[in-house]
């Protein structure tokens, strides 16, 4: 008779345990769900709409953001290509390109980190990106984003995973009279 742990069924069962009993896995269910984000300053970019997922079979995590202009247009995209934990700060890999024809062509790339604030389900964060592609062609230096993270409201969330652009534009209008900060 074989033994349970000869097999690949008792591989995933091992990873399942240790992903559900992992730091990563409390991190993840801290952080995990639909987040504003905004750029500070960014001369085109409104807020962003990040959401940020957690495969339990891989361990990993994952987000992927809409940047909206301040009419509320859908401007930009990026994904995260790669994430790590280390203590209680994020850090990743992206990629993304804008959405409007004059540079849709061009791929971006970079990468980031996130501190999440907020006891158990995390409500607002900070953070800093670098793109790596604009320092390359010499359009900036080394020079660090920054940004603020604040978790969508549940009503929210309803509206930007909705796919009705009207709907999402007047709620992106609305968010030009308020600030993220929340205390970041």
């Amino acid at each position: 008779m074989p033994n349970c742990c000869d097999g690949p069924k008792c591989l995933e069962s091992r990873i399942h345990t240790f992903w559900k009993e992992s730091d990563l896995t409390r991190f993840a269910a801290r952080i995990k769900g639909d987040w504003w984000q905004q750029i500070i300053p960014h001369p085109t970019l409104y807020v962003s709409h990040v959401v940020i997922e957690a495969d339990p079979i891989s361990g990993q995590i994952g987000m992927s953001a809409k940047a909206y202009d301040a009419d509320g247009n859908v401007a930009a995209t990026w994904h995260s290509e790669a994430a790590v934990l280390i203590g209680n700060k994020l850090f990743y890999i992206w990629s993304g390109r804008y959405t409007d024809k004059k540079r849709s062509a061009e791929q971006r790339t970079g990468f980031g980190s996130f501190n999440f604030r907020g006891e158990g389900e995390a409500k607002f964060g900070q953070g800093e990106f670098l793109d790596v592609d604009r320092v390359l062609q010499k359009l900036e230096t080394s020079k660090w984003s920054l940004a603020e993270f604040k978790r969508c409201e549940a009503d929210e969330s309803a509206v930007l995973n909705s796919h009705d652009t009207e709907r999402i534009r007047e709620l992106i209008q609305k968010k030009k009279t308020t600030t993220l900060s929340g205390g970041c």
